[in-house]
């Protein structure tokens, strides 16, 4: 759902991330966030996991109980920067089409 609404703007690329997430990396990090906004434009689809000094910003009980979920996620998807072309690709559940 969130693919098909961010398909009915305009823009060239979107960021596609938790948003409590997102915050806390611009509330901690806000250069490395500002910096890493720059490579939107470098491909169709970049992908974005946590390192242990991201991991070490949340209160351990969430570090604890979503570990598992964040390592496969990680290894499937990762975070996501996409293209216009990325997200409707996925829209239509085409994959490896850009």
């Amino acid at each position: 759902m969130a693919l098909k609404i961010a398909l009915q703007s305009p823009v060239a690329h979107i960021h596609y991330a938790d948003m409590d997430r997102l915050l806390r990396w611009v509330e901690t990090r806000p250069e490395e966030w500002r910096e890493a906004t720059l490579r939107i434009a470098d491909g169709d689809y970049l992908v974005m996991g946590r390192s242990a000094a991201a991991y070490a910003t949340h209160p351990q009980a969430l570090v604890k109980t979503e570990e598992i979920s964040n390592h496969l996620i990680s290894r499937l998807v990762g975070g996501r920067w996409m293209s216009a072309r990325a997200r409707k690709a996925l829209a239509a559940g085409r994959r490896n089409s850009w």
